[in-house]
């Protein structure tokens, strides 16, 4: 079991971890740029932060220390499988195209990809050289982050996040830094909704982790309970 002060939830608009933790007696807090769930208590350029506090520029994570937690879901529009469909160019979208503009779309989506790669590797290096515990989440089925040998594999992998609570099945990976996950074999009971296909999940709702999921994670892997 950890100790900490308080929890910072990165890229998290909904507000299920930090309404969690909330619950479980702790200061919580989330800051994104979007705020569709009206959840988000620091509207703020993530991307922009992070750029500060690589070059030591003044940015939010000079009021992150090392007694407190980030949570984040550092976004995987171009580290997921569906990229796969983009890179080659056989996509619906790509029927009336040209080879050229295809090869142009392309080129402009492996530069995007690779600068958001080198801006997590950026935000890793900032919290080690904080020494700020930091966990982060990302689709692991396929991902374009197993491949790259600069990020070590995620420590947790959990491939039905329906055993922790969730709605859908959604094979996450979770990447720890700064402290160890426990490993506790109880948690809490599970929800009772429906089972969600993943033809039924749509928008945001992709990327919505129920709150027992949290719950659940975070006894499970972070407080030791």
């Amino acid at each position: 079991m950890i100790e900490v002060n308080k929890i910072h939830c990165l890229f998290e608009q909904s507000g299920s971890f930090k309404n969690t933790f909330k619950q479980l007696g702790y200061s919580a807090f989330d800051y994104d740029i979007l705020d569709d769930f009206n959840e988000t208590d620091y509207k703020i350029d993530l991307f922009n932060e992070i750029e500060r506090a690589y070059i030591n520029e003044d940015s939010i994570f000079d009021n992150f220390s090392k007694n407190d937690l980030i949570i984040s879901f550092f976004p995987c529009t171009y580290f997921s499988t569906q990229n796969d469909l983009h890179f080659s160019g056989k996509g619906y979208s790509f029927r009336n195209w040209s080879d050229e503009k295809k090869q142009i779309y392309i080129n402009e989506r492996l530069k995007k990809r690779e600068f958001m790669f080198q801006l997590l590797l950026k935000y890793i290096n900032i919290c080690k050289r904080k020494n700020i515990k930091m966990v982060f989440e990302n689709p692991y089925r396929g991902s374009y982050l197993l491949k790259r040998s600069e990020i070590k594999k995620p420590d947790i992998i959990i491939k039905d996040r329906r055993v922790l609570g969730d709605t859908h099945i959604k094979p996450t990976g979770f990447w720890f830094y700064n402290f160890e996950p426990t490993y506790m074999s109880e948690y809490t009971k599970l929800n009772n909704e429906k089972f969600l296909l993943h033809n039924e999940i749509h928008g945001s709702l992709r990327s919505h982790i129920h709150e027992d999921f949290a719950l659940n994670f975070i006894n499970k892997y972070i407080l030791g309970f």
